[in-house]
């Protein structure tokens, strides 16, 4: 994909590294991959899978991965103009260093799910 990138998608790869609340074999994989390529995570961190089954819990599996993108030019958000599931997110790339807030969040990449 050349030496600069940004890709994104419904990887469907659970990892806490990118937001996920737990780590799955695809996961594992993927972030290996992804540090061998020595590209970056990016995400919301917060859930984009909304499951039907009240059963099932929220999930995040939708992130993007970058490589040689400083991340002071990005931003990513989640975007709530569509009735869908996943909920989509956007990433804004700027020729400017963008100025970000730093909004509350309940949960992060560190988040010890089996405690909470």
């Amino acid at each position: 994909m050349g030496n600069r990138f940004i890709v994104g998608g419904d990887f469907n790869a659970k990892k806490t590294h990118w937001g996920s609340r737990l780590t799955t074999s695809k996961g594992r994989e993927l972030l290996r991959a992804i540090q061998e390529t020595e590209c970056e995570a990016m995400s919301t961190g917060k859930p984009t899978y909304w499951p039907t089954d009240p059963g099932k819990i929220p999930e995040l599996i939708d992130f993007f991965i970058i490589k040689n993108i400083t991340a002071q030019y990005l931003q990513i958000e989640e975007s709530h103009d569509f009735n869908s599931d996943p909920t989509p997110i956007l990433l804004t790339l700027s020729e400017n260093i963008l100025q970000k807030e730093n909004n509350p969040v309940l949960v992060n990449r560190r988040t010890h799910w089996e405690s909470f």
